[in-house]
């Protein structure tokens, strides 16, 4: 129950007071309502959220067909020292969104393909997947393998912004007019078939001598080794505080975890005289 009165609070922060709320859990014994991604997208109606339970087994694949938001808990909890109940993701195969406006947020997959214009994949540890001719996507705040477009026509006026892009080579491929803003390179940035972009404020970057694009301020760097977001975060402060994933308006989120408030820590005694009260103390951060 603490865990979902939390969950409840962050929601309730960051969605309208129309919007619903779907509690989907695939472990065994779980007061979820649902307990397949498919049932509750059923049961939704655009504008609802889908809140998913961390779990030590995937969703598998999910296509999302209406104009929902798919939340998890986010990633590396235990990593980076952050408590939630089952202290795990919620991690999917594949995400296929082929609702305009649809939104992932706080989750693990292989891959999450946007097959819709407008849709939003923010917060997840996961590689990106945009379908030909779509438009106005928004990549931002992931722990991400790379990001590829398709063809005839590629995709436009997508906006890339404050990612920590671990592919080592092609990790931007096929797009137009697009921005790549505040994002950080393991290895370095390599744009493939792109035209009219503008890569701004990047770690990781350089010109390649590239008359295609546009190139303003980024900085170049060696490669970082680990793949903890945490270590990121400390190499990038070491090069500039102006720079990469962890600078700008809206910077990178350690865990990908949503908005809103969330159980930092937590002590329980592990007994109790009969009689006595069970006191139960709880730290509560929040994440931007």
């Amino acid at each position: 129950m603490k865990r979902l009165a939390v969950i409840l609070c962050v929601v309730a922060s960051v969605v309208c007071a129309n919007a619903k709320i779907l509690r989907v859990s695939n472990v065994n014994g779980s007061t979820a309502p649902y307990s397949t991604i498919k049932d509750a997208l059923e049961a939704a109606e655009d504008g609802d959220v889908i809140m998913v339970d961390a779990s030590p087994d995937s969703y598998g694949d999910v296509e999302i067909n209406k104009t929902v938001t798919l939340q998890g808990p986010g990633y590396w909890l235990i990593d980076n020292g952050i408590i939630q109940e089952g202290m795990q993701t919620a991690s999917f195969g594949t995400i296929n969104m082929t609702a305009s406006g649809a939104k992932v947020s706080s989750i693990a997959a292989r891959t999450i393909k946007c097959n819709a214009d407008g849709c939003v994949v923010t917060r997840c540890n996961t590689g990106v997947d945009i379908g030909s001719g779509i438009k106005g996507a928004i990549i931002h705040q992931n722990f991400i393998g790379g990001i590829g477009g398709h063809t005839d026509p590629r995709p436009s006026n997508l906006q890339i912004t404050n990612n920590i892009v671990t592919y080592e080579m092609k990790n931007i491929i096929s797009m137009v007019n697009s921005v790549v803003k505040y994002n950080t390179f393991k290895y370095y940035l390599d744009p493939w078939n792109t035209d009219g972009c503008v890569f701004e404020y990047n770690i990781g970057a350089s010109n390649n001598n590239d008359k295609r694009n546009t190139y303003v301020n980024n900085i170049e760097k060696s490669m970082y080794s680990g793949n903890l977001d945490t270590v990121y975060m400390t190499k990038d402060a070491e090069i500039s505080t102006e720079h990469g994933a962890f600078a700008g308006d809206d910077p990178y989120v350690i865990s990908g975890i949503a908005p809103g408030p969330y159980i930092e820590d937590i002590t329980v005694p592990v007994s109790v005289a009969q009689g006595n009260e069970m006191k139960v103390t709880v730290k509560i951060g929040t994440s931007r």
